[in-house]
């Protein structure tokens, strides 16, 4: 065992004897700091095992429930470090999907590359997961084929607001693409028809600032979600402006017509043959 304290968390002095964990959000405040407990504090920022920190304590007979208490205190930023290198990683030797051609497709190429994630261009093997880069609509025929396996997917719109960034849609788990269609249609009966016509232009909006802006977002989400599986991103719609200038945050919940909180891989199909009379999603 490896203990060593996380390099991101600050550790500053709230007085001369009284040690602060975190800045940004306060996780702990160590009081009576004794010259020991620093030494102790000191080998822990470079990660030593737990018998090095006990025989610190021991010359300078430091008892080994203070050396606990400190420990705990410590707990929130404090990693096994052994533990951690020999845990398997999730996803890690999958790649990501692009789909999609341009400038904003090449700078998500880019930027995963500088990460060391490892990008694919062509559906073949189950990818980790996938960016869809569109102008005004994503297509049925482009999110439907990742919801039947199970693979979670990123779109990035550019439109006359600017461009939209998500939901990032957990298979399974909603909402989906599906779901934003069928709100849409309550909204707009007309919906179906615009988005037919609305699929064969291109957006003036894909600058290389909003493309810029988009790919960094979007490359953010899918390295947390490939690197630390389903978080709280799912059916977050971030809007950014076409000069880049205000953002707008949306949360989207699931379409009670849409089965995509159903069992995963089955979801959409059920869902878009019940719709019936519904628009063609897009």
């Amino acid at each position: 065992m490896v203990l060593r304290l996380d390099p991101n968390i600050p550790l500053v002095w709230r007085t001369p004897d009284t040690l602060q964990l975190g800045v940004a959000r306060r996780l702990a405040t160590i009081e009576n700091v004794s010259a020991t407990d620093e030494r102790i504090i000191s080998a822990l920022q470079s990660g030593v095992p737990r018998s090095t920190v006990d025989h610190i304590a021991a010359q300078s007979r430091l008892p080994r429930r203070d050396v606990d208490d400190l420990l705990g205190l410590l707990a929130p930023a404090l990693h096994d470090t052994e533990h951690d290198a020999h845990r398997p990683r999730r996803q890690a030797s999958q790649a990501v999907l692009i789909d999609g051609t341009g400038p904003t497709a090449d700078r998500l190429a880019d930027h995963l590359g500088e990460l060391g994630i490892p990008v694919q261009l062509q559906s073949g093997h189950r990818p980790a997961a996938v960016v869809i880069v569109a102008h005004h609509v994503v297509t049925p025929g482009r999110y439907r084929p990742w919801v039947a396996r199970d693979v979670p997917h990123l779109p990035i719109v550019f439109g006359e607001e600017g461009v939209r960034v998500g939901p990032l849609v957990e298979p399974g788990r909603g909402p989906c693409l599906y779901c934003l269609d069928l709100a849409r249609s309550d909204a707009d009966p007309a919906w179906a028809a615009i988005a037919a016509q609305l699929a064969l232009r291109s957006s003036p909006s894909e600058t290389p600032l909003l493309g810029m802006l988009a790919a960094t977002l979007a490359v953010a989400l899918v390295s947390r979600r490939r690197s630390a599986g389903a978080g709280d991103s799912a059916g977050r719609v971030v809007t950014l402006s076409p000069d880049g200038g205000w953002t707008r945050s949306e949360q989207l919940e699931p379409h009670p017509e849409c089965g995509c909180r159903a069992l995963p891989g089955t979801a959409t199909a059920r869902g878009s043959s019940a719709a019936g009379a519904r628009p063609t999603p897009s």
